[in-house]
């Protein structure tokens, strides 16, 4: 048997199945391929993100390292409670990050480097709890040794300067100055080196302790009173005790810079430790992305060779199934097309073929077929279908004459009724309308009348009331007048109150000044007197007493210098006041006068009102004798717009019967 004609003729669902069948398998070994990469791809990541956590461990355990140098610096600077909470916060921090990330990393090179870094960490911790202790040491003989010492021996130095100068002794005293001075810079620098750690500081407290020390020699060699070389003793007692304070202190700041030299080495150390495990963790990444681009690079070329065989397979299976489905699903196709646009002598193809493009061929034959007799069928019910139509023409012709006919007559006859009826409703209402405005026009009438006369009443009731309203208004002029002229008076007096104060405040000065003066002399007098020396504290007593009198007169003075401010910022309150008042008399006293002239102008006003009246009561008379006529030709009006109405209806009616009864008529004729 021939394969291609056995091909052909089998189902088409065995061919679409084969072709399937064969991509499907391409599919396939493309998608283990692509498993094959995605698991390499896979681990490698997995190794990277171990890599990226482990890096993140390492980071946090700089941050500890980084965060207990702060902290130890902190401390340093400012040992207080709170710094060392810090601190072994800071230190514990450091340890843990380190154990977790020496029990997370399993690399054999970075473990090592971890261990390493375990043993410098101890040194580290050991070196940084040292520097604490030599702090607290530092701080222990600051505040519980030199300080109070300090304090007592500056409290000497005072209290045998305060004698010294009571027994007159200004050598001595200036001594006890210098010695003074020196201890306190001496006891400024040890604060100083605390802050700064500076060599010159440590060196300016020995300058120093040794210029006191050197004063108090020198002050001990000359003579003095008995008391006063017991207390320069017990002073230059203190002081040597004070510099070996001071050298114990700063022999502990030395410890202190070593172990710190120390800690910085150490931690030096410890980041080159940290340095090598990120550059060995970084060279084992950069590793593993040459590989993961080497995967991707193979699965991308495995990728696009499949592609190309299962491109170039599909082209193969899509000729194949042209050439032996879609040549034949074409042809059948266009000899569908010419049966459809009425071509029944056309030739079905693949009768003969066995799968379904031969029974496709089959079923489109049966309707060849059909098509062929529906033709004739249809030309003979053409024939019977024209004579029908001809006389159903003739019919409708006639009736639709008629019909137009009789539509025009009855739309015009129904057209007149209407406009009858619209015309008579029209009438009927204009009438209603005309007799109801002139009702209401003879009630308005009368009611204006009525009006009229009430209005000329209350205009002479009016007239009087203006004449009264006119004297009062007079009257409150003249009032107004003499509260002006008052309130003028009021306020000379009350200027004259204002200068008088003035006047007083001027004197009230000039003491002052006085007593200024008084004062000034007092002081020169009390000068005088202490130059005079015994002789003049005669005359320093009774100076003394002139300079009390001073200050007392010029305490005075300045009380009744803001007593009598006091009166003057009242006296200009009620200067103010007061010409207010005038001010506002003075508008009273225009608004009567306007309120005079208008009143005169309402009295011409209402005369003119009352002979207006007048005339409006004759008028009003003449309306209602006119009202009363139009109504009686409205009502005549009314009954002819209503037999008209009537008319109008009844031709309306008929006109209606009519156009119903031809309706009837000609749908009887189209029914038959």
């Amino acid at each position: 048997m021939n394969p291609i004609r056995g091909f052909q003729n089998a189902k088409l669902g065995v061919k679409l199945g084969l072709g399937f069948v064969v991509m499907l398998s391409i599919s396939l070994t493309l998608v283990a391929n692509d498993q094959r990469s995605m698991s390499s791809s896979e681990e490698s990541f997995g190794d990277f993100g171990r890599i990226a956590t482990n890096s993140l461990l390492i980071a946090n355990v700089e941050k500890g390292l980084l965060g207990t140098a702060v902290s130890a610096r902190d401390y340093q600077l400012a040992p207080t409670a709170e710094n060392m909470a810090k601190l072994d916060s800071s230190r514990q921090l450091f340890q843990d990050t380190l154990k977790t990330a020496r029990d997370a990393i399993k690399n054999p090179e970075r473990t090592r480097i971890l261990a390493e870094m375990g043993e410098t960490q101890n040194s580290y911790d050991s070196t940084v709890v040292k520097t604490t202790k030599l702090i607290d040491t530092q701080m222990r003989i600051l505040s519980e040794e030199m300080t109070p010492l300090g304090v007592s021996v500056r409290q000497a130095i005072s209290d045998t300067n305060d004698l010294a100068q009571k027994a007159n002794d200004l050598e001595l005293s200036s001594d006890l100055g210098k010695i003074n001075e020196s201890f306190l810079l001496a006891r400024l620098s040890v604060y100083k080196f605390l802050q700064s750690n500076n060599l010159d500081d440590q060196k300016r407290i020995n300058e120093e302790l040794k210029e006191a020390e050197d004063a108090l020699k020198d002050a001990l060699s000359k003579p003095n009173d008995a008391s006063l070389n017991q207390r320069l003793t017990s002073i230059g007692a203190d002081v040597p005790r004070y510099r070996a304070m001071a050298d114990k202190f700063t022999d502990a700041t030395a410890q202190r810079n070593q172990l710190a030299m120390e800690a910085a080495r150490l931690r030096g150390t410890l980041l080159g430790q940290i340095n090598k495990v990120m550059e060995s963790q970084k060279a084992d990444q950069d590793k593993l992305k040459q590989q993961v681009a080497q995967d991707f690079s193979t699965a991308r070329w495995f990728a696009w060779s499949g592609l190309a065989v299962a491109l170039l397979i599909g082209v193969l299976c899509a000729f194949g199934l042209t050439r032996t489905i879609a040549g034949a699903v074409q042809t059948m196709t266009r000899a569908m097309q010419a049966l459809a646009q009425g071509d029944t002598k056309v030739e079905i193809p693949a009768r003969g073929r066995g799968d379904e493009i031969g029974a496709m061929a089959a079923a489109v034959q049966v309707f060849k077929e059909n098509a062929i007799e529906r033709i004739r069928l249809e030309a003979e019910q053409a024939a019977e279908n024209e004579a029908k139509e001809k006389r159903t023409r003739a019919v409708e012709r006639l009736i639709g004459d008629f019909d137009g006919q009789m539509a025009s007559i009855l739309r015009t006859v129904s057209s007149a009724a209407t406009e009858l009826d619209s015309t008579a409703q029209s009438m009927s209402a204009t009438a209603e309308e005309t007799s109801r405005q002139a009702t209401a026009s003879a009630g308005a009438a009368e009611q204006t009348s009525a009006n009229v006369q009430t209005v000329a009443s209350a205009a002479e009731e009016m007239t009087g009331s203006l004449m009264e309203i006119s004297r009062q208004v007079s009257r409150s002029t003249g009032i107004a007048n003499d509260a002006v002229n008052q309130a003028e008076q009021t306020d000379a007096t009350v200027q004259g109150l204002a200068q008088a104060a003035q006047k007083i405040n001027e004197v009230v000065e000039l003491i002052s000044s006085i007593a200024g003066q008084t004062n000034l002399l007092a002081l020169n007098a009390t000068i005088e007197a202490a130059r005079a020396g015994e002789h003049g504290k005669g005359f320093a007593v009774v100076a003394s007493e002139v300079k009390n009198l001073a200050n007392q007169t010029a305490k005075a003075t300045q009380d009744i210098t803001a007593q009598i401010a006091s009166i003057q910022d009242e006296t200009n309150g009620a200067v103010t006041a007061i010409r207010g008042i005038g001010g506002t008399i003075r508008q009273m006293n225009e608004i009567t006068t306007t309120i005079a002239a208008a009143v005169e102008e309402q009295n011409a006003a209402t005369a003119e009102i009352s002979r207006n009246v007048a005339q409006a009561a004759a008028g009003t008379q003449e309306v209602s004798l006119n009202v009363g006529q139009v109504m009686e030709a409205s009502a005549q009006t009314g009954s002819a717009a209503t037999q008209v109405l009537g008319a109008a209806s009844e031709l309306s009616q008929q006109a209606e019967m009519l156009r119903t009864e031809v309706e009837r008529f000609l749908a009887g004729i189209r029914a038959a």
